[in-house]
Parts: structure tokens; C-alpha cells; sequence
């Protein structure tokens, strides 16, 4: 398809087109260059939690805020965006999540001796980088970014030590040929888990918490040993390099912080036990309920990082009314029927029982923010297994929980931005970086919807899930074969075809621009097909659409450049 080739001449006037319509320009008017500077008038702006101006401007030049203020005039060049009922925040951070990162290969193979695998095998890699992993055009970075997130802290995916993690911008992966231009910094983290890799030692918790001694041990001692040999090196051999135990020295020296994921509160003791023992910095991700570890939480130098991922709510049956039960919420108490099913007769009370026990679990998790507030235990927020989707209303059920709204903004800007030492983050301040999320009203409040977010200065217009027509979860289509597609955009219709093979979730395929190229991220959900690929020049193009039989309708996405309606047919 010639598609994207041509869309190139077009994307001028989609660029300037905004600003035309935002100006109230006309076709007689000289058109300016497309500019990076912007304002945001008479706005409410969050500068940080808690601290707000009701109505102000907020210049952005450059990728950096430029002028906040009530007395801001915005400059002659700038693309005005009337702000009168929107609200502006501080871009929000990710303190730890694994969007835009690959899976790595080969973790699983079979191996001679499984209890003495390499360590690679063993998933102890922590001298690996997650920028090797990075996929920009992952559709969950815009996904986040629609949320309102702009840097998201990442980390590989793996066994016990996967690996350093490194902060990036959700920015629009399609301005990039490369990862570099979404890459915020370098290695900030080493991540830690109780996951084994499967076969091999260690296969038990009790036996990764050895191993990872062992390993610290060694490191420690190999540490003592290059600082003998730098301080007298006469009759000293010096220490080999070792790639695994040089990147666990630098956490021994507080450079690099142990990021231990746990998922409930006997593993998030042990990570306790386990880097107090060795002296460790420690970042203690995705404690679900903290209310148990609280007191050895309180008074020390450790961050907590809750999930934004909670349970499904449970509705409590209004008979389980026997035993008392307390929540996390003051004053709140759940009440359940005594557990004993005797008989069959017994039956209805126990599934009340059961379900008040449930909605009682949900009420820990829900709250479990709150408590780690009132605690004064700092924390922040990740996106660690949430579904986007469920993000806001999560949020607005820890508020109701108890949580207060300035802890729970916090939590997405001001404290990730501390944790991460990330000083140019987290606040909408001038001389800081221009992160903002700009919403219709109250970020927290259900109708609100996001409008604009922007990532070091570059403006991405919110997209909500929008339910595609015709889309159906549950039907069954076949997509494979060869696809004869038509493309509509204001140059003129672009045809050409485009190839998908495989079968289940193992789809693949290429498409016919001026060259032949693979195409990514093929899935097929009921009938609604998507997939993206990479187009010299125009960056990452994404394709979505449902399948009737032979046909095919959709659109084509070009980032800021828009989407163009997509048909196509597959010989019958």
C-alpha cells in the first residue's frame, strides 16, 4: 500500500488544522509554522496536592512549563487552549509497572542439571537493562497515557532478579525509529520477586531467599575485595568483573535500590527479614494489605508502592448476621454467620457467610492505601496488573475507603517523582518539566473526563474507549489469509493487501506498502482484528477493525495525523 508514503504530504495540514480551528483562522489568513509553544488560559490549576489556583495560565515552550500564574499573558505564538472548565494536574507517574517491555526468551529451556542451572536459566540476571525489552509501540503506553500518566517506572520481566528498571515517557511511539526517544533515564532500580523459573533450583521461597543471600554474601565480599586491591594493590591480583555480582554491589551501596515485588504480607516480611539482614535499600512493591506490617513498616527509611489493581466487588448477603467482624474502616464492622455447614438445610447461610468474608477481603485492599496514610508510611501508586479500564474507579474506591483525594494525587505525582529522584517531575511549576494531565473537572470524580495530556511538552488528545460497532467478544472468525484492503484520506483512496497466518492467539503477518513489512501486536478479540506496525518516516501505525465473513472495516491510525477508514475483502 502506498498509504503512508502519501499521508506524509498530508501531515502539514492535520497539523496545523487544530491550530486553524482553535484561532478561528481563515482560509485567507497566513497560516503560521506549526509551533511547540502553548497556553492554557483561566484554567484551575493543581500545582501540587493541596496547593491551588482557581484560575491561572500555564505557558508551555520547549517541553518545559514555562509561566504558571493568574497575571500570565500568553505569548503571541503560543496554541491557545481556553481552559475556563478544565483543570489542569501535574503529569502522573507509574512508580513501578511493566508497560512497553517484552518477554524475554529462552527462560524455560531444558537443562542437564536442574539443580545447578546457570544462572540464566535460573532467572538471576539483574545486570540485564529493561531498555533491550522496550516495545514503544506497546498499545498499553497509550493506553496509561490516556489515564493521564506520562512517565511510568519500568522493569523486565522474569524470574527471581530480572533485572534494572529505568524510567520512560509515555510519549506517541509512532515520532520514534528507536527506544531512545522515550527513555527518561538510566537504571534506577534492581527488581527483586519470589518467582521461581520453572524446573530448576531454586523452586521453593525458602530456597530463593537462600540463594539471593548467597548472592549478596558473595557480592559484599567481592566489594571488600576490589576496595583492598585499589587501596594497596601490590601483590593483590585484581577482582574479575562478574556481570550478576556487580550490579547487587551497587545496591549494597544504596545505588541502585532493591525493588522487591511481594504479593502478600508473608512475602513482604520476608523481603523484610531478607534485606534487613544484608543492609539493603528497600522499595517494597504491591503490598496488597498492609494493616499486618504496618508497625515494621512505621519510622523507617523504606517506600511502599500499592497496587492500583483491586478484587472485583462482592455484594454481602444481608443474612450473614451472626459474627462480627472488623474492617480497615473506623467505625465499620461486617457481620457473618457462624461457618458450620452441618447439612444441606445449612447451605444458604454458608454462602452468605462466605460472601461476607469475601466482601470483608475486598474492604482490606480497598483500604489498604488508607492505611499506609494514616500510618505516614510514604507510598505511591503502581499500574502493576490493572487493567487501565479499572484504574479511576479503583481510585474512587480507595477514596471512599477512606483514602484522602490530596494522598491519592500525591501518590501519583509528588511522591513517585521523590521516590524516583526524579526532581523535574511531579509538580506544575515553572522550570519543570511540561507533564500535565487536563481534565473537564475533579480528576476523581466519575463523570470527569480527561481531555489533553502532555508529555515533555508534546500535546496527546485523550481517547476514550469507545465501544467499535459491530464488535463482538464472543463471535468466531477466521482473519488469516490474504486481505485486499482500501484505505480513504483526503489525498485519495490507497489500496494495496495485507497477509495474516497463524491461528488462536499466534498470529503473525505482513503488509504491502512500497516494501513488504511484519506487522505487530496482531489480536484477535471475537471479531474486532487490530494490529500496528512500523512505516519509515511516519512511525507506528495501528489498524483496527471488524470482520463480516470476507470483509473487513475499520480504520487506520496515524497518531496525530488521524485515522482514515479501512476496508478490505478476502477472496471468498
Amino acid at each position: 500500500m502506498f498509504l503512508l508514503r502519501r499521508l506524509v504530504a498530508l501531515s502539514l495540514f492535520l497539523l496545523i488544522a487544530p491550530v486553524v480551528q482553535s484561532q478561528g483562522i481563515t482560509a485567507d489568513t497566513p497560516l503560521r509554522p506549526v509551533t511547540r509553544t502553548f497556553a492554557i488560559t483561566n484554567a484551575r490549576v493543581v500545582q501540587s496536592p493541596g496547593r491551588v489556583l482557581d484560575r491561572a495560565t500555564v505557558v508551555i515552550r520547549g517541553g518545559l512549563i514555562a509561566e504558571v500564574g493568574e497575571n500570565v499573558s500568553p505569548p503571541s505564538d503560543a496554541d491557545i487552549i481556553e481552559g475556563d472548565s478544565l483543570t489542569v494536574y501535574a503529569g502522573f507517574i507509574d512508580a513501578f509497572s511493566h508497560v512497553g517491555v517484552t518477554e524475554p526468551e529462552g527462560e524455560d529451556d531444558e537443562v542437564d542439571d536442574p539443580g545447578n542451572p546457570t544462572n540464566d536459566r535460573a532467572g538471576i540476571v539483574p545486570q540485564r537493562d529493561v531498555r533491550t525489552m522496550l516495545n514503544p509501540s506497546d498499545s498499553a503506553i497509550k493506553d496509561l497515557r490516556n489515564l493521564g500518566f506520562a512517565v511510568a517506572h519500568i522493569a523486565p520481566n522474569g524470574a527471581m532478579l530480572p533485572g534494572q528498571g529505568v524510567a520512560i515517557l509515555l510519549r506517541n511511539a509512532q515520532r520514534f525509529e528507536n527506544t531512545q526517544g522515550i527513555v527518561l533515564t538510566g537504571p534506577l532500580s534492581i527488581y527483586a520477586q519470589f518467582e521461581r523459573s520453572p524446573g530448576v533450583y531454586p523452586s521453593t521461597t525458602m530456597g530463593i531467599m537462600a540463594k539471593m543471600r548467597d548472592l549478596f554474601i558473595e557480592a559484599g565480599r567481592r566489594r571488600q575485595a576490589v576496595r583492598q586491591y585499589f587501596d594497596d594493590p601490590d601483590g593483590r591480583s585484581r577482582p574479575a568483573y562478574d556481570p550478576v555480582l556487580e550490579p547487587l554491589t551497587r545496591a549494597l551501596d544504596g545505588d541502585l535500590p532493591l525493588y522487591f515485588r511481594v504479593e502478600d504480607t508473608n512475602e513482604a516480611f520476608r523481603a523484610l527479614n531478607i534485606t534487613d539482614e544484608l543492609g539493603l535499600p528497600l522499595v517494597l512493591v504491591g503490598l496488597p494489605w498492609s494493616t499486618p506490617i504496618t508497625d515494621r513498616l512505621s519510622g523507617r527509611d523504606i517506600t511502599a508502592i500499592a497496587p492500583l489493581a483491586l478484587p472485583d466487588t462482592v455484594a454481602t448477603d444481608t443474612t450473614a448476621m451472626a459474627i462480627p467482624v472488623p474492617t480497615p474502616i473506623a467505625g465499620a464492622t461486617i457481620t457473618i454467620h457462624q461457618r458450620r455447614a452441618r447439612s444441606y438445610r445449612d447451605l444458604d447461610n454458608e454462602r452468605a457467610a462466605l460472601s461476607a468474608q469475601r466482601a470483608a477481603a475486598v474492604g482490606r485492599y480497598e483500604s489498604n492505601a488508607a492505611t499506609l496514610a494514616a500510618a505516614e508510611i510514604p507510598f505511591s501508586f503502581s499500574t502493576y496488573e490493572a487493567k487501565p479500564g479499572d484504574i479511576r474507579a479503583n481510585l474512587r474506591r480507595m477514596i471512599a475507603a477512606g483514602l484522602n483525594s490530596d494522598d491519592a494525587l500525591a501518590a501519583l505525582t509528588t511522591s513517585p517523582a521523590e521516590l524516583l529522584d526524579l526532581p523535574m517531575l511531579g509538580t506544575v511549576e515553572e522550570g519543570k518539566m511540561a507533564n500535565l494531565v487536563v481534565t473537564d473537572g475533579d480528576y476523581f470524580a466519575d463523570e470527569t473526563k480527561v481531555r489533553y495530556v502532555f508529555v515533555e511538552g508534546i500535546r496527546h488528545e485523550a481517547e476514550e474507549d469507545k465501544e467499535i460497532e459491530g464488535a463482538d467478544p464472543d463471535a468466531v472468525v477466521d482473519a488469516t489469509g490474504t486481505w485486499s484492503y482500501t484505505v480513504s484520506t483526503p489525498g485519495g483512496e490507497q489500496e494495496g493487501t495485507f497477509t495474516i497466518t497463524g491461528s488462536g492467539s499466534s498470529l503473525s503477518g505482513t503488509i504491502e506498502t512500497d516494501e513488504t513489512i511484519e506487522v505487530n501486536n496482531v489480536t484477535l478479540e471475537g471479531n474486532l482484528l487490530t494490529f500496528s506496525f512500523s512505516q519509515s518516516g511516519m512511525g507506528i501505525i495501528n489498524v483496527s477493525g471488524v470482520i463480516e465473513g470476507n470483509s473487513f472495516s475499520g480504520t487506520a491510525s496515524v497518531g496525530s495525523m488521524g485515522s482514515f477508514s479501512m476496508t478490505a475483502t478476502r477472496p471468498g
